[in-house]
């Protein structure tokens, strides 16, 4: 027998966590981090990001760590020292970004 595979289902009520990525580098706490093993991250755009994640001192830069396009929902993992997440868009352009901590994918 195989492994389940669960959907995703947040965690904390379901409390999503928004962040406006800017040519300065920006960070947010990621809500439920170390309770929870996954998140979901939405890029409203409208623009591409690049993120970064780690712990309160965690800063993004323009074409490094995770570019997310316009558009992309994904599901990451997230290990219990992942509690900030850092975002960052080219000069002149933002992107709005959405982070909703949970389990399964």
């Amino acid at each position: 027998m195989g492994t389940d595979i669960l959907a995703f289902e947040p965690v904390g009520g379901g409390l999503t966590v928004k962040l406006t990525a800017t040519a300065a580098t920006s960070r947010m706490a990621i809500t439920g981090a170390g309770n929870s093993r996954n998140i979901r991250i939405h890029n409203a755009g409208p623009n591409k990001t690049n993120v970064r994640f780690g712990d309160v001192t965690i800063e993004a830069t323009e074409g490094a760590g995770l570019e997310l396009p316009l558009g992309l929902v994904e599901i990451l993992g997230c290990g219990p020292s992942i509690t900030h997440m850092a975002a960052i868009c080219a000069s002149t352009e933002t992107a709005a970004i959405s982070i909703t901590s949970g389990h399964g994918v």
